[in-house]
């Protein structure tokens, strides 16, 4: 079972809570995760048997818009559908945390109580990012290439921070019931001070992951060569992949959010504790 910490942690230390988290919360929280695959998948499969062939990721938007709008629409409706699951990962991931002992059910019903919320945040997100760099782009048109590439590395780096600081966004929305602009500024304020301290974890996670969908790649290729798979198989084999490796990852990666509120939560509540304690004995 496990035992939140009742003291900021390292970073290590906040890695190690995080890895302990998703292997206390994974056995609840892989089935949800794995019912937004499957969810995912659905238009997937049925682009394979309209058109009959495999569709990879990365050609889900191009080759849907050319073959069916009505497919188009329907994996854009099955995204939306899918933040519901996310969200209710992290409510898995956090009722674990404070051994609320959440059924799976409860995290649904929590997961899609706030898919609107959620939905609206990504949104806000999305045109707090793309707004400005569309203006810069706009406005660089007619630069030379030396200009664009330094104002390119600039708004590169604005951007990392930006997304540091708001990624908290989604645990807060769903942990602490706020709004979507409440979510994103309770971030802003938990992560300051801190933005190195969370962008060093969110490195290495990143690192683990990379490596984990490596080795199952290695797994699969070794599989795939040895039943001697058809192209068709292939992409059988591929999609099998990526649909284990999200719901192996997707705890995984909600695990170590949580972790980071919890850990940025004790320090911003430890420093408030002292300062009210000085100003009461002052």
């Amino acid at each position: 079972m496990y035992t939140k910490p009742t003291e900021p942690r390292s970073i290590g230390g906040v890695l190690d809570d995080g890895f302990r988290l998703w292997k206390s919360a994974f056995s609840k929280a892989w089935p949800i995760a794995l019912m937004g695959q499957v969810l995912m998948a659905i238009p997937l499969a049925i682009y394979w048997v309209q058109f009959g062939a495999p569709l990879g990721a990365k050609q889900v938007a191009a080759a849907m818009m050319m073959s069916s709008v009505g497919l188009s629409l329907a994996y854009l409706v099955f995204s939306i559908a899918a933040i519901g699951f996310h969200n209710a990962v992290i409510a898995q991931t956090d009722g674990a945390a404070r051994n609320a002992g959440e059924t799976i059910g409860q995290s649904l019903t929590i997961g899609f109580r706030l898919l609107g919320r959620a939905f609206l945040m990504g949104i806000l997100l999305g045109i707090a990012i793309a707004l400005p760099l569309g203006l810069l782009f706009l406005a660089l048109l007619g630069a030379s290439n030396l200009v664009r590439l330094i104002f390119g590395a600039a708004a590169l780096v604005v951007v990392c921070y930006a997304v540091g600081k708001l990624l908290l966004g989604a645990v807060v929305l769903i942990v602490e019931d706020k709004r979507a602009i409440e979510s994103l500024r309770r971030s802003w304020t938990l992560t300051s001070g801190y933005w190195w301290h969370v962008a060093i974890i969110l490195t290495v996670l990143v690192i683990v992951i990379v490596a984990l969908f490596l080795f199952i790649g290695i797994i699969a290729g070794i599989v795939a060569a040895s039943m001697g798979s058809t192209s068709g198989m292939s992409g059988l084999l591929i999609q099998g992949i990526s649909l284990l490796g999200n719901t192996l990852i997707s705890p995984l990666y909600a695990a170590v959010l949580v972790a980071i509120y919890h850990d940025l939560k004790l320090r911003k509540e430890g420093a408030d504790l002292a300062g009210r304690v000085n100003a009461l004995a002052v």
